[in-house]
């Protein structure tokens, strides 16, 4: 079998593989990310400024990391073709499918002399492997994708001027390097991993270790220095629902909690299964060295790690394999630094290329033929090529059987809440998600059986996260507003709203839902009393305003309600909510001039209210103005069709 034909079959296979992905839709953190991420879906050249010049993650609770490449990525796909999640996932394929063959090329750099099938066994195994479904099928983890993909180049290019002493192949690995550190920064761990390959590709000038080093190092440092210089202090709040080193941060908990998770990453390389798309701190123990499963972890670990120094000398496939898997795990491992997730598939995706070639090598070795110069693949030992294609099948279709459950959000979260019932977050997201799907069919008379399955099992899932966790403040808010909009259970609400605001006080959407839920008993006083504080805790929350004058006007305080009026039109120009109220107020007045005027400017700064327009043709047709009418019921259908083209996408 000639290169070309095993670069064909690996590029091949890739696609093979994964290309059901190309049917998946948006799917867990994809919508924050993408589909309502408004500084993504703007104006190209508007988007690009403002994601240079912002954290990668900006909510009420938290801002941290700079990823600006992976969202500039995700704004030029929004320009060429919209929110298209179809068109995505074949840049994702893509994207992986270029990894394989440059993780291939550099493998065949380093052993194809001595081992002619390593190269190709190892990335075989690495295309099939399952444990990279998350990072390929979910369109968020692009950043993984980008992240390793430009680190293995900028990998190639240091290895091309070893080859050629050509200073412009080192000068380009910095720009390189620098677009993979921007992608994620876990492209940190290549500082150490360039000059492990450069060893083993046989560099022998120490000055040439020391220039990719330097550079390598440097490009690193600026990486890091840069987002320092143009944005705020970055702040992440983690709860002990994600790691529960968080909350215990001795150092032989985070010691023996991290061996822990080394011993289950080796685990789940070996046997993929069960996978899921989150995994809580049920799924690893806090431990407090020198408990006995991290002690076993602990010698383990150090067995491979003095197993690859004996083999170091002599360049042995396997002292880099495991070299390279120690030097990628570290980042995550949780004993240097807590990981924001205890575990997670996508952090051992650069990872498994240790594991990887490993397990080729020990295929060969097991019928000796690991350093046989081979020519032909029909002419390699039938054990090999037997145990190959099992290996390839069983991964494969475990593989493409897991991308389709990465399909959509409720896919994803129904197919995995079984292997994770004791996880607060995945029964928090399911029962959000279920509510969601409710709250947006909800008037549709043909999904009422479904919709009555989805409260329920939505109410059961909210019960069970905050029995497993109950120091979440958002799940106490969430849970609130599901009992109140959905069972009208409203003191239980109110109950929930204040477990919420014990637990953070200056929570706006929590103190706009106690008011709310106020103002729905009728009690204007306490209900105004916390559109108050949701506005202090945060003076840009317009519906803060808007619920307050609502309240106001219920009160009989009609001139707080038109003074709060004329506040928001001010606060918030492009706003229709001020417009709106005023209008309702008219038509209770039976003020009919005012009425529409005030309707007619709601509806210009907000021509998908559907409502209004539909109210305005309507109220225009009865008065016998045909023109004004058909105007307005243009504009509604042109709304209608803009959302159902939103929802097939």
């Amino acid at each position: 079998m000639s290169r070309k034909v095993q670069y064909l079959v690996i590029a091949l296979l890739s696609v093979l593989l994964y290309a059901n992905t190309i049917g998946n839709r948006y799917s867990l953190d994809d919508d924050y990310v993408i589909y309502k991420n408004e500084g993504v879906q703007q104006g190209f050249f508007k988007a690009v400024s403002e994601i240079v010049t912002t954290h990668y993650s900006v909510t009420e609770k938290s801002k941290f990391e700079y990823r600006p490449v992976v969202k500039i990525t995700f704004a030029a796909e929004y320009a060429i073709w919209g929110n298209n999640p179809h068109l995505s996932h074949i840049i994702n394929l893509l994207l992986f499918v270029i990894t394989v063959i440059l993780l291939f090329k550099i493998l065949d750099r380093l052993f194809a002399e001595k081992y002619p099938w390593l190269p190709f066994l190892a990335t075989i195994i690495f295309a099939a492997h399952p444990i990279h479904t998350e990072v390929v099928a979910s369109l968020k983890n692009r950043d993984e994708l980008l992240a390793f993909l430009f680190s293995m180049w900028a990998a190639w290019l240091v290895l091309k001027f070893c080859d050629t002493k050509k200073w412009h192949f080192l000068a380009l690995s910095l720009p390189v390097y620098l677009i993979a550190y921007f992608s994620k920064s876990s492209a940190l761990v290549f500082v150490a991993l360039i000059p492990l390959i450069m060893w083993f590709a046989g560099v022998k000038n120490f000055r040439y270790y020391l220039a990719g080093f330097a550079l390598i190092a440097v490009a690193a440092w600026f990486a890091r220095w840069i987002p320092g210089q143009i944005l705020t202090d970055s702040h992440r709040a983690v709860y002990g629902f994600e790691n529960p080193i968080y909350e215990h941060r001795g150092i032989f908990y985070r010691l023996g909690t991290g061996l822990v998770a080394l011993l289950f990453y080796l685990r789940i390389l070996i046997v993929p299964y069960p996978l899921r798309f989150y995994y809580g701190f049920d799924t690893i123990p806090l431990t407090h060295f020198p408990d006995l499963i991290s002690v076993i972890s602990l010698l383990i670990h150090l067995g491979l790690f003095v197993m690859a120094i004996i083999y170091f000398r002599k360049k042995h496939p396997l002292s880099f394999a495991i070299l390279f898997y120690l030097i990628a795990i570290s980042m995550f491992s949780n004993i240097v630094k807590p990981a924001v997730g205890i575990v997670a598939e996508r952090y051992i995706y650069a990872a498994s290329v240790g594991f990887c070639l490993a397990l080729a090598w020990f295929i060969l070795k097991l019928f000796r033929y690991e350093d046989k110069p081979v020519v032909s693949w029909i002419k390699i030992n039938k054990g090999v090529r037997l145990l190959m294609l099992v290996l390839v099948l069983v991964y494969g279709a475990r593989t493409i059987s897991r991308n389709s459950v990465w399909k959509d959000h409720l896919t994803l979260f129904y197919n995995d809440i079984p292997r994770c019932s004791n996880s607060f977050k995945a029964n928090f997201l399911l029962a959000s998600t279920l509510q969601v799907e409710v709250n947006n069919t909800i008037n549709d008379p043909k999904l009422a059986k479904r919709n009555a399955r989805y409260l329920a099992d939505a109410e059961k899932c909210y019960s069970r996260a905050l029995e497993i966790y109950d120091r979440y403040p958002v799940a106490w808010n969430s849970r609130g507003f599901f009992l109140f909009m959905f069972k009208k259970e409203t003191p239980q609400a109110i109950s929930d709203f204040r477990r919420a605001l014990a637990l953070k006080p200056d929570y706006t959407e929590a103190l706009y839902n106690l008011g709310f839920a106020f103002n729905q008993q009728k009690n204007y006083d306490s209900a105004i009393v916390y559109f108050d504080k949701a506005i202090i805790s945060n003076p840009e929350y317009l519906k803060g305003y808007n619920e307050k004058g609502l309240a106001m006007l219920s009160s009989k305080d009609t001139s707080g309600f038109i003074d709060m009026q004329e506040t928001m039109k001010k606060k918030f120009p492009d706003s229709d909510f001020p417009y709106i109220n005023l209008g309702n107020y008219y038509l209770e007045l039976k003020d009919t001039a005012q009425t529409f005027v005030n309707w007619e400017e709601a509806a210009r700064r907000n021509p998908d209210n559907q409502p209004l327009l539909l109210n305005l043709a309507n109220f225009y047709s009865r008065q016998g103005n045909q023109e004004k009418s058909q105007y307005y019921m243009g504009l509604y259908r042109q709304s209608v069709q803009k959302q159902k083209k939103q929802k097939r996408q």
